[in-house]
């Protein structure tokens, strides 16, 4: 998170005869969507017992925006029912329907404000799980979203997830997705793919893996279309506990370049502390090794280092 654009206290705990509905409470001041305060909570449980062959949950989620002075509201809220079903529990079925209010806006927010949506999804296996070749799990979904007030549709789609494992037996964490979504209400059609943990070279002594291969691109073929992509290789010293990340990055619609490119040595001086130095060609607006944020911001050039500390 950046940690100058908001401040989030989450407090989860478990109720129930045998601990088994979650409940999550969260406070957060947030900066960055205009010094506001957001109160949330979120409750999920079973419908069904552990015995019955197939399984339903259900997941509640609230929240509300106000300012310092409280003069103005703003609601969120969003449910999911799912349920596992099938004669070996290979197909898990979704109901998605949240709704936001036009100021209810938090950086965290999953939601855009001013929506009612509803999304339907289906998942289920392509291959066989008792093959040692590569799983395909498939799911389509359809998904429909107007304004807050129900006068104009915003959206309306149907696209297909494809996600793809065991394509490397010895490193089981590596995994490949795709994506392909359509606006009915549009016209647009956006491609999405990402390989992730991909191992190539050969490995230490302690079992890490010298060479790893990140790779994401995205394409939204609309009246302009556009694309991005991220590649980045990470490589693990086998005598040191250091880690060189190389990383380069496109973005055709950007309006200060085209690409950026950035280099990073983290070198663990402690448990859980690292530090970081690192050369940047082009500032992207997100971190090495992550793609949420897909803008280049100008066309400086940058050098830093820095120390972090997890716990």
């Amino acid at each position: 998170m950046d940690v100058d654009n908001f401040y989030i206290l989450n407090v989860a705990f478990n109720l129930g005869d045998e601990d088994d509905i979650p409940i999550g409470v969260t406070a957060s001041y947030d900066q960055a969507a205009g010094n506001v305060l957001v109160a949330g909570a979120d409750v999920a449980f079973d419908l069904t017992d552990e015995d019955d062959e197939n399984q339903v949950g259900l997941a509640l989620e609230g929240g509300v925006l106000t300012d310092f002075a409280f003069t103005t509201l703003a609601f969120g809220a969003a449910a999911e029912l799912s349920a596992t079903l099938g004669d070996e529990d290979d197909i898990d079925a979704s109901v998605k329907a949240w709704y936001t209010q036009p100021g209810f806006a938090p950086t965290n927010s999953d939601f855009n404000a001013d929506e009612l949506g509803v999304e339907v999804g289906v998942g289920f296996m392509l291959t066989d799980e008792d093959d040692e070749d590569i799983q395909i799990e498939a799911e389509p979904y359809w998904g429909y979203v107007m304004d807050s007030a129900f006068a104009a549709a915003q959206d309306h789609y149907v696209g297909i997830d494809l996600t793809f494992t065991n394509f490397d037996e010895e490193h089981p964490e590596a995994e490949g997705t795709l994506n392909a979504e359509y606006s009915i209400l549009s016209g647009d059609i956006s491609l999405e793919a990402e390989i992730l943990n991909l191992v190539l070279g050969n490995e230490d002594e302690e079992g890490l893996s010298e060479l790893v291969f990140n790779i994401y691109g995205a394409y939204n073929m609309d009246v302009e279309p556009d694309y991005t992509a991220v590649a980045n290789v990470i490589y693990s010293f086998e005598d040191e506990p250091m880690d060189l990340i190389v990383e380069g990055r496109l973005d055709s619609d950007s309006a200060a370049a085209l690409y950026s490119v950035e280099a990073q040595l983290v070198y663990a001086v402690a448990e859980n502390t690292e530090l970081k130095v690192g050369i940047e060609m082009n500032d992207w607006e997100d971190d090495i090794n992550d793609w949420d944020e897909m803008n280049i911001l100008d066309t400086t050039t940058k050098i830093y280092s820095g120390v972090e500390v997890s716990f």
